[in-house]
C-alpha cells in the first residue's frame, strides 16, 4: 500500500480530482441554498451562512425547502440527494481512511474531559 501511496501519480490524481469535483458540487449546494432566501441583495452574507454549514445541514435545508414549496420536484431532489449522500460517504471514507493510514496510531493520545477532570 506504501507504494501506491508514493509512487502512483495517476492514483494521487484521481483522488485530488474526484475531492476538487465534491467540492465543487458543496459550493452549489451553497448557491442553491442562498436561492432559497429570495433576497440577492443579500447574495454574499447568505454565502457566508451556508459555506458554514456541513453537507448534511445543507441537504437538509434544501430538503425542507423543496418540501414546503417545490413539491413538484421532489421525486427528482429525492434521487439526486440519496446520489450525493453516497458520494458524500465515498468522500469520507477516502480522506479519513488516507489520513488514518498516514497517522501512526501508537502516537495518538486522547484525553476526555468529564465533569471537570481529565
Amino acid at each position: 500500500m506504501t507504494d501506491l501511496f508514493k509512487n502512483s501519480k495517476d492514483f494521487k490524481e484521481a483522488i485530488g480530482s474526484f475531492i476538487i469535483a465534491f467540492s465543487e458540487l458543496e459550493f452549489g449546494l451553497v448557491f442553491l441554498c442562498c436561492m432559497t432566501e429570495f433576497d440577492i441583495r443579500q447574495k454574499d452574507k447568505y454565502i457566508t451562512k451556508y459555506l458554514g454549514f456541513a453537507f448534511e445541514k445543507k441537504v437538509e435545508h434544501l430538503t425542507k425547502f423543496i418540501d414546503e414549496h417545490l413539491s413538484e420536484i421532489k421525486p427528482t431532489w429525492d434521487k439526486i440527494k440519496n446520489e450525493i449522500g453516497v458520494l458524500n460517504r465515498e468522500r469520507r471514507f477516502i480522506v479519513h481512511g488516507v489520513m488514518s493510514y498516514y497517522i501512526p496510531r501508537e502516537t495518538i493520545t486522547t484525553h476526555v474531559k468529564e465533569g471537570g477532570q481529565i
